[in-house]
């Protein structure tokens, strides 16, 4: 059969041949040996640019994997795109609905060879994901059609097997009618990107089971039925095994197994028990045929009293958005992959993902159930970039109610139940993303609530479109900020709500999470919501010097693009976490701590777990120095609450600033993580000033001609007369500025910044304080210290006055006080930037930590003593940005080999403080981190406070109100430098 550029283009023809979806429990022989035979590994490769188009000479490609990655250097196959809401083709080729690209549309062809085990009577292939159609031919003759790039594809391959030898011919499609229907906001590229298997059935075979449980009163027991269909010579019995349950009866096209389980364990993220449900296939003379099986929990999901309800609970949602995901074989992802990701999700008491917006691999499923990870499992179908068409209406976005496209959506809904409707983690059906509203989607809906009455269904699109109110059972919302949330609420009762995305994590962003987790404890209806999103989408390039970077979009080439849109994720694509996870794992943990000065009050937010199953940990520290700990069990039930008093561990009443931390931690090793590790923290901080010690020595004034000196033992200050700069610090016979001191009123942008317009908005400070201008210097002895003062105009249009006053005791210290003179404003930031040395490289701190945190991004960085490289750069963006910050820092010491420590302090509540290479302009003039100028110096900040990252989307929305850093007349920032 021709497959040529007529019948890619029709909607209606979407699958030929393709065997109907299932279960994909495991099955064998009766004597054990496998059904199965994998074919992935080398696969012998063309490929053509359209087509009708030439093949070119045969290569060998991996499968899994994707053909634009495997290339080589000159991408000869073609190369990534990455677009977002718009299409691959937009503004390359004028296309509606119905077209696909003629100018651009490769076409790949595998082939491979297998023998057939001698004991197989028949044989069938199964694709998992084939991006965006494939068309099948065995031995030369034309097998089958499927579109849907995630969805599985089986054929039957027996009318055409031979038993010398069999020859598998697969060409893959870039584009097809079905490419309208998945503009998900990712990469596009082709290929067969999951795994391959042949397979055979017995003489009787379990083609497919469906589980249905009715629980009874308090789930005291649960009656599980488990209905299967059968294929081959129905003549004999089938039996289960389940929970200790035995039941056989004899084979039929479809038959019912049953099972009474009393006390049932159930299944839940907490306590995520699986049973084993097994299966045995007898022929009529008792001999054991086929033996297969799966894992499964007990569990119900539902509406109650109009919330979403697990077990009889209300559940909430801490959940994240999940791409499959890898930098180096893009959607291709490992079982090995997959599993470090939903560890890593367990570690930061992530409890729920949705996939987006795709059914994702078999295994993801597996793990989820027996790790206890909720899901919602999204249809393959997204059509945003149909919204923004030239004239378009609501009626012609796709799919609406075109009659051309109604089947194909409608059977990627059904593939995606089929297969995955016994997994108990799958809590809720969606029917895509962001394709609006209509008559398709809402028989979407009615489908499954008819083939699966337990879950209820999910879909974003009715906020889009209200006249279709019943496809969705829940409010699920985008990027609502927590404050409208709550209005709507308000005004919209009957439906829980979920925000299917919100606290865009794209670069240095997810400010202010807490106010959207804590709404949860506040108002029932609003039952949590998923982060957006898990991952950054890079992939690796090389570059002409022989260097392997991650790279986003536009890097290949590729246009039209996105950009770095794709990076907007809390872990990166080499699967390291960013600092934004440290608040990610606070904000949605399931134990509140609140420690004050005479108690400690404890909530616990679990559903099924009592605080005795943890241990409680008290630590008392001072100035970061751990003084005292001890452990406590004490019985506390989901959803209670109570108070610790007195607290476990006196605080002294003694100068010092004194922590009190309390960490729930495991008690025993869970199979995310090992005993000992922390799942929950609070802590509290009680500050006793002490009386400074009138500092030893003296210092000098020394009037010189061009410069103020202050001089002392071991320690050199210059001032410059003309700029009223600090031009040199030199300690203990070295000189330690690299370049003269800046004030400083700007920090590096980030994406949020870049996407509400605040460059525009703030541009006029990021050179107020390099270029300010001097206006009156003083300075004088003063006693054993030396006082200059400083007054500056700064470089805006209002010139705007500043104040330095520069005290130099004998110590070799200097104490510095800015005092804003100006009108009330808004800033990105206020204090001083100093180019050191770049042989200090390592930072030794008591503020918070570990991680970067930022003014409104401090969930999860406890007050402490920490350490880490300047050059580090662990925190720094794909996209450089403002990174490196921490916040509440009392005191800093920087070191490195030869040179004296430089130690920076600020009393009462600290400042942010940060030490990197780069200066903010060096950080917003480069696009890749490879574009940073070289590492030569170490660039400290430290600011009395900087403008919050915000986070409630990265297209427009600012910092909350209180995170928008503003200046009153009269505000100081002091804080002190030196030996």
């Amino acid at each position: 059969m021709e497959i040529n550029h007529t019948l890619l283009a029709d909607p209606r023809i979407y699958q030929i041949n393709r065997l109907p979806a299932h279960s994909p429990h495991s099955f064998r022989f009766g004597n054990g040996e496998a059904c199965e035979l994998p074919l992935d590994g080398a696969w012998s490769f063309r490929w053509a640019a359209a087509p009708d188009a030439a093949f070119g000479p045969a290569t060998e490609l991996q499968v899994p994997g994707h053909i634009q990655l495997q290339g080589g250097p000159g991408y000869r196959f073609g190369t990534p795109q990455y677009v977002n809401t718009q299409y691959p083709w937009d503004g390359v080729e004028e296309l509606t609905p119905g077209q696909i690209p003629q100018q651009s549309n490769p076409v790949g062809e595998y082939r491979r060879t297998f023998l057939l085990p001698p004991s197989w009577q028949n044989c069938f292939v199964r694709f998992e994901g084939a991006d965006s159609a494939l068309a099948l031919w065995c031995n030369g003759a034309f097998v089958g059609y499927s579109e849907s790039s995630f969805n599985e594809a089986e054929f039957d391959l027996t009318p055409f097997i031979r038993p010398e030898g069999n020859e598998l011919v697969v060409r893959v499609y870039r584009f097809c009618s079905g490419s309208w229907l998945e503009d998900q906001d990712f990469w596009r590229m082709s290929g067969l990107f999951r795994p391959v298997t042949v397979f055979t059935k017995p003489a009787v075979h379990l083609e497919d089971v469906r589980m249905e449980t009715t629980f009874g009163p308090d789930y005291r027991w649960a009656d599980v039925a488990f209905t299967c269909r059968l294929s081959g010579a129905l003549t004999g019995r089938i039996g289960l095994s389940f929970a200790g349950v035995l039941d056989e009866v004899p084979l039929g096209e479809t038959v019912t197994l049953r099972a009474h389980v009393e006390a049932p364990l159930l299944w839940s993220a907490e306590h995520p028990h699986l049973y084993d449900a097994a299966f045995v296939l007898h022929g009529p003379d008792g001999q054991m045929i086929e033996i297969g099986g799966f894992k499964t929990g007990l569990r119900e999901f539902c509406l109650k009293d109009g919330l979403l309800c697990l077990n009889g609970r209300r559940i909430v949602f801490k959940g994240v958005d999940r791409h499959e995901w890898s930098a180096k074989n893009g959607r291709a992802v490992t079982r090995e992959e997959t599993e470090w990701d939903l560890l890593n999700m367990k570690r930061h008491n992530i409890n729920a993902v949705r996939t987006s917006h795709y059914p994702d691999q078999r295994h993801f499923y597996e793990l989820c159930d027996r790790l206890g990870l909720y899901v919602i499992d999204e249809t393959n179908l997204e059509t945003h970039g149909t919204w923004g068409l030239a004239n378009r209406t609501p009626a012609q976005i796709l799919p609406g109610a075109n009659p051309d496209y109604r089947d194909a959506v409608l059977a990627r809904a059904a593939a995606m139940l089929e297969r995955d409707k016994n997994h108990p983690c799958v809590l809720l059906w969606s029917c895509g993303n962001e394709s609006f509203g209509g008559q398709t989607l809402q028989e979407m809906s009615d489908y499954f609530h008819r083939a699966d009455p337990s879950r209820p269904v999910h879909y974003e699109g009715v906020f889009q479109d209200r006249s279709w109110p019943n496809i969705s059972d829940v409010e699920s919302q985008m990027y609502t900020p927590a404050a409208g949330v709550e209005a709507f609420l308000a005004d919209h009762p009957g439906k829980p709500f979920i925000l299917c995305e919100y606290g865009h994590a794209m670069g240095n962003s997810c400010g202010a999470l807490e106010a959207y987790t804590e709404l949860a404890w506040r108002e029932p209806r609003y039952q949590g919501g998923f982060l957006w999103e898990y991952m950054d989408h890079t992939l690796y390039r090389t570059l002409p010097n022989g260097s392997t970077v991650p790279v986003y979009g536009g890097d290949f080439g590729d246009r039209p693009t996105d950009y770095e849109f794709c990076v907007d994720g809390l872990v990166s694509a080499t699967r390291v976490n960013s600092p934004k996870m440290q608040a990610v794992q606070a904000v949605y943990q399931d134990f509140a701590l609140d420690v004050q000065a005479d108690r400690v009050t404890i909530t616990n937010r679990t559903l099924f777990t009592d605080l005795d199953d943890y241990d409680l940990v008290f630590t008392l520290s001072l100035d970061g120095e751990v003084l005292e700990s001890r452990t406590l069990r004490l019985p506390l039930a989901p959803g209670e609450s109570r108070s610790i008093a007195p607290l476990p561990l006196a605080v002294p009443d003694r100068p010092g600033c004194f922590t009190l931390d309390a960490t729930v931690v495991l008690r025993a090793a869970a199979p995310w993580a090992r005993a000992g590790e922390a799942i929950a923290k609070g802590q509290g901080v009680f500050d006793h000033p002490a009386v400074p010690a009138a500092p030893q020595g003296k210092a000098t004034l020394v009037r010189g001609g061009l410069h103020f000196g202050v001089v002392g033992d071991g320690f050199r200050y210059l001032i410059n007369r003309g700029s009223g700069r600090l031009v040199s610090m030199r300690l203990r016979d070295r000189e330690l500025l690299d370049a003269p001191v800046e004030l400083s009123f700007w920090r590096a942008p980030t994406n949020n910044d870049m996407g509400a317009a605040q460059p525009y908005a703030f541009a006029p400070w990021a050179g107020a304080g390099r270029y300010a201008k001097l206006v009156a210097l003083a300075a004088e002895q003063d006693g054993d210290a030396v006082v200059l003062r400083a007054d500056y105009a700064l470089a805006t249009a209002a010139h705007e006055p500043v104040a330095a006053l520069w005290r130099f005791t004998g110590d070799g210290r200097c104490t510095l006080t800015l005092t804003w003179q100006g009108p009330r404003a808004e800033l990105p930031e206020f204090g001083l930037l100093l180019p050191l040395d770049s042989g200090y490289q390592a930072l030794d701190w008591f503020g918070r930590g570990p991680q970067e945190n930022m003014p409104d991004r401090k969930a999860g960085a406890l007050l402490g003593r920490w350490q880490c490289g300047v050059r580090d750069n662990a925190d720094l963006y794909v996209y450089p940005q403002e990174y490196g910050a921490r916040t509440d820092v009392r005191r800093a010491v920087l070191t490195g080999p030869e040179l004296p420590p430089l130690v920076f302090g600020c009393e009462g509540s600290g400042m942010v403080f940060s030490a990197t290479p780069w200066t903010p302009q060096e950080l917003e003039n480069a696009r890749h981190p490879w574009q940073l100028p070289p590492q030569t110096r170490t660039v400290v900040r430290c600011a009395l406070n900087q403008r919050g990252v915000g986070g409630d989307n990265s297209w427009g929305a600012l910092p909350h109100p209180e995170d928008c850093f503003t200046v009153e007349t009269g505000a100081a920032f002091c804080f002190s430098f030196g030996l």
